[in-house]
């Protein structure tokens, strides 16, 4: 069969060839003008039938494509009517065909199912067309800075292997050298353009431990034209994320004496996002430099960390309540003999009679026995059983070095008892209020006892504060009122409560409020501002 297309050849041929042998030495071993002082023109074009499999991490893609070449051979000429058609591989063997490849092609095939996809055209002046079909894997340097927001530019380098510019000069068809098939749809991607242009350039050839050849090469580069898709990542990734930190914020409506239920919440919230966050970086190159996801996700991990920082404070807060709560507590505890002892006196002192105890009897009682104690505040001591006897700790005088001593108390009541052994289950280090309590410790003083008279208990100079406060060991105090401690301290404790109260109410407004911010910002600068300028920079390089 090959014998006789190029005896038909060799008929037509307006060369005398003396043997088939020397037809073949001739087309297969110089290129067409070997002889000539002019480069063979090589055009080329390629239809795209289909692209996809687009690896981020490996920075490539698959494109399934048809190309077309045409280039003259007078050696090829021949008399027939019609164009040859050549679809046997073993003629096209035989044939001198140009060596293009693929510069930026990780691999590539050649499909041959159910015969080798290819043909070839002679015309009878010589001129060539030769097409065939193949699948590549294409190389593409991504810039992910905007990702996933990102527009891509990605392209085919088409380039003589051997042969410089002065021997074959490749160029595109002048009308339509890349076609694309309209029916091209990407899961990620979004062809927005494909153009045709030249990347000429001078490189190293014939490469010796001596030297090397330097000249110029014709390329080819296709550019194709992308932007991302962000259906999938909204839903895959922004939209857990977000509302990640928005599940976050129910600690700030959960009781903050919810101690384990907002603990699971927090940290719950952070192992998600964390989980989330390795997931998206999943499919992505390594590169050098935070991506438009990447700020996302840190800040999302930021929200929620604040989030787990704000309870550390607020159980820190109420860790102070609970604190002061059990001390009033325990103090009134230790008052409730005494507050049975009042009560009873006060019984005695009360008018009684059926007829006498009426409700002017009790309204003029209160009136009056509220005039004696505007006229003699030392009256309510007595009379009033809601102001309990008074703790006086005497100070002892100053030692050689200047210094206060403490060590000795001594303890009246108005009524004379001793009422020391009712306090001797609360030890003095529970009565000491740290640096940072003081200003709370005065702003409850002057609201419970605004006559000022009770100070703030401090500790002891070389007593172990683990011993009890008995009669011998007091806190250090000028003057403490039992009923009024208890007061204060009980408002001590509802006032760090509050304060825990209030900064959960803070937060359920600081905190959704700065992330909607953050997402305006967002959006507005990677989705339109930062996209717009890729867009004209890609425009630049049509």
């Amino acid at each position: 069969m090959i014998q006789i297309f190029l005896l038909g050849l060799l008929a037509h041929s307006t060369h005398s060839l003396t043997s088939i042998g020397e037809i073949i030495e001739n087309t297969i071993k110089r290129i067409p003008t070997q002889n000539t002082t002019r480069p063979l023109e090589v055009r080329l074009g390629f239809y795209l039938e289909s692209i996809g499999n687009f690896k981020s991490a490996e920075m490539s893609f698959d494109v399934d494509m048809y190309l077309y070449m045409s280039w003259k051979d007078h050696r090829l000429r021949h008399r027939s009517v019609d164009q040859v058609l050549v679809t046997d591989d073993r003629i096209r063997k035989k044939l001198w065909l140009p060596d293009l490849y693929f510069a930026n092609a990780k691999e590539a095939k050649v499909h041959e199912v159910t015969a080798p996809n290819f043909n070839i055209f002679i015309d009878k002046d010589g001129t060539i067309a030769y097409s065939c079909r193949f699948t590549m894997s294409i190389s593409c340097n991504l810039q992910l800075r905007n990702y996933p927001m990102d527009v891509q530019m990605c392209g085919i380098r088409i380039l003589s292997y051997a042969h410089i510019q002065k021997q074959m000069d490749v160029k595109w068809f002048d009308e339509g050298p890349i076609r694309a098939n309209p029916e091209i749809r990407l899961p990620e991607f979004e062809i927005t353009n494909i153009t045709a242009r030249y990347c000429n350039g001078a490189y190293r050839y014939a490469v010796t431990q001596n030297g090397y050849k330097y000249d110029n090469f014709s390329c080819l580069f296709g550019k194709i034209f992308l932007s991302r898709n962000m259906g999938y990542n909204l839903i895959q990734s922004y939209i857990p994320t977000g509302l990640i930190v928005v599940i976050s914020w129910v600690s700030f409506w959960i009781d903050r004496r919810a101690v384990p239920a907002r603990v699971t919440l927090s940290f719950t919230t952070l192992v998600s996002l964390t989980t989330l966050g390795n997931g998206m970086r999943y499919g992505l190159p390594m590169v050098d430099y935070a991506k438009a996801i990447d700020l996302w996700y840190g800040a999302c991990m930021i929200f929620v960390f604040l989030a787990l920082l704000e309870f550390a404070i607020v159980n820190s807060i109420m860790r102070k309540s609970d604190k002061y709560d059990q001390i009033a507590k325990k103090i009134a505890v230790a008052r409730e003999p005494e507050k049975k002892e009042e009560s009873r006196k006060n019984e005695d002192t009360m008018p009684v009679g059926g007829n006498d105890w009426n409700r002017k009897t009790i309204r003029d009682y209160l009136r009056k026995n509220s005039r004696d104690r505007k006229l003699n505040p030392q009256n309510q001591k007595n009379e009033s059983p809601h102001r309990p006897p008074y703790l006086v700790v005497y100070k002892e005088p100053e030692n050689q070095d200047g210094a206060t001593e403490y060590d000795s108390a001594e303890e009246t009541f108005n009524d004379g008892g001793n009422l020391g052994n009712q306090t001797d289950q609360i030890r003095e280090d529970e009565l000491e209020i740290s640096d940072d309590d003081t200003k709370m410790w005065n702003k409850a003083m002057r609201k419970d006892n605004p006559n000022g008279l009770i100070v703030l208990p401090r500790k002891r100079k070389n007593k172990d504060p683990q011993e009890p406060c008995t009669q011998a060991s007091r806190p250090n105090s000028q003057l403490i009122n039992r009923g009024v401690a208890e007061s204060t301290y009980a408002v001590m404790s509802h006032s760090f409560s509050r304060r825990a109260f209030h900064l959960d109410q803070i937060c359920r407004y600081i905190f959704p409020g700065t992330f909607l911010i953050f997402n305006l910002w967002y959006w507005i600068y990677f989705l339109i501002y930062h996209k717009n300028i890729l867009i004209a920079e890609m425009k630049d390089q049509l």
